[in-house]
């Protein structure tokens, strides 16, 4: 599946996720989608950056965790639901 990632309003990245990337939901803990990707370059992803998923809009509020190994980049994106913050 390909999850795109916006700017106001703008695709800014197009990212291949698999189902290790997962929607949480509780009742006090709030929503959030998961990411956790590995690519070969830098994204172009920045707090505020949202997508869309399953009909809703997920907003990244922090700085992407990432760690650079054999010259891949592992990322963890964590985007919140407009409840969530």
């Amino acid at each position: 599946m390909t999850l795109s990632i916006y700017r106001n309003g703008v695709v800014v990245e197009s990212v291949t996720i698999d189902d290790t990337a997962k929607l949480s939901q509780s009742f006090m803990g709030g929503n959030y989608l998961n990411v956790p990707l590995t690519v070969t370059r830098k994204l172009d992803v920045l707090p505020l950056d949202y997508v869309f998923f399953e009909g809703e809009r997920y907003t990244l509020y922090d700085e992407p965790e990432s760690r650079v190994f054999d010259g891949m980049i592992d990322y963890t994106l964590i985007f919140h639901a407009p409840a969530d913050r």
